[in-house]
C-alpha cells in the first residue's frame, strides 16, 4: 500500500436555481459523510472568481490513495444517501471532474484564501511540466506571491472505480492526469500566480481561479 498523501480531486457545477439546497446538502451531509470515512484528514470548497467553469472545486486529503478502493469509502459510495439520491438524480450536481490522485510533491506550509488550479488530461503533459513547474512554485513562495503549491498526479485505481452514487449521475464523470494546486493570500497575489503558471504549464492546461469558501478537518469531527 502506498504511503503517499492521497488526494480526491473534483471540479463540479451545480443547478443554479436550486444552488440553497446544493449548499445545504453539500455543507450539512456531504462533506462530513466523506471526512468521516477512515483515512479522510479533511476536505476543503473553493468557489471560481469571475464566472468561470465548473464553478466548484472540492479536494480531500487521505492517508493514502488507496483509501479510496477500501471497504468503508466504497460501502457509502455505494449506498448512497436519499438525499444525495436526489442531488444526483436530479442533476443538482452535474458537469463532474473527479480524480483520486497522489501527491507528487508539496512547498510551503501555510494555506492561502485563494487557489489556481491547473489541470491536464494528458498524461505526457504531466510529465513534461511537473520538474519546472516546481521550480516556479518555489520561486513564487520564496517572492512572498504564493504560500503553498502541490502537484497531484492522477491514478486510474479509484477514478475508474465505479459505485452506484457514480451511476446516478448523468453520463461519465470527466478526469484528469495532473494538477498543480497553488495558495494565495490575496487576490492580487493570485494574478502574479496565473501569470508565472500560465506561461510555464504548457499546451492543453486548464487554469481556474478561487476563492476558499470552507473547510473540515476530521479531529474537528472528532470534537
Amino acid at each position: 500500500m502506498s504511503q503517499e498523501p492521497g488526494i480526491l480531486a473534483v471540479w463540479n457545477d451545480c443547478d443554479r436555481t436550486r444552488e440553497a439546497e446544493y449548499e445545504n446538502w453539500y455543507r450539512n451531509e456531504h462533506l462530513p459523510e466523506r471526512v468521516g470515512v477512515p483515512g479522510f484528514r479533511f476536505g476543503r470548497r473553493y468557489e471560481a472568481i469571475g464566472g468561470a467553469s465548473p464553478r466548484f472545486f472540492t479536494y480531500y486529503e487521505l492517508e493514502a490513495p488507496s483509501i479510496l478502493v477500501s471497504a468503508p469509502y466504497l460501502e457509502r459510495s455505494n449506498n448512497p444517501t436519499p438525499w444525495t439520491r436526489k442531488i444526483m438524480g436530479e442533476e443538482i450536481f452535474r458537469n463532474i471532474n473527479r480524480t483520486a490522485c497522489r501527491q507528487d510533491w508539496r512547498i510551503g506550509a501555510l494555506r492561502g484564501g485563494f487557489a489556481l488550479t491547473v489541470r491536464w488530461a494528458d498524461a505526457a503533459a504531466v510529465q513534461t511540466v511537473s520538474a519546472s513547474l516546481r521550480t516556479v512554485a518555489d520561486d513564487l513562495i520564496e517572492e512572498g506571491a504564493a504560500v503553498r503549491a502541490e502537484f497531484w498526479h492522477g491514478l486510474s485505481e479509484g477514478t475508474g472505480t465505479r459505485s452506484v452514487e457514480q451511476s446516478l449521475r448523468s453520463g461519465d464523470d470527466q478526469s484528469i492526469a495532473g494538477a498543480l494546486i497553488v495558495e494565495a493570500t490575496r487576490d492580487k497575489e493570485l494574478a502574479e500566480v496565473s501569470r508565472f503558471c500560465t506561461a510555464s504549464a504548457g499546451d492543453g492546461a486548464v487554469i481556474g481561479a478561487y476563492r476558499f469558501l470552507c473547510a473540515l478537518d476530521r479531529r474537528d469531527m472528532a470534537g
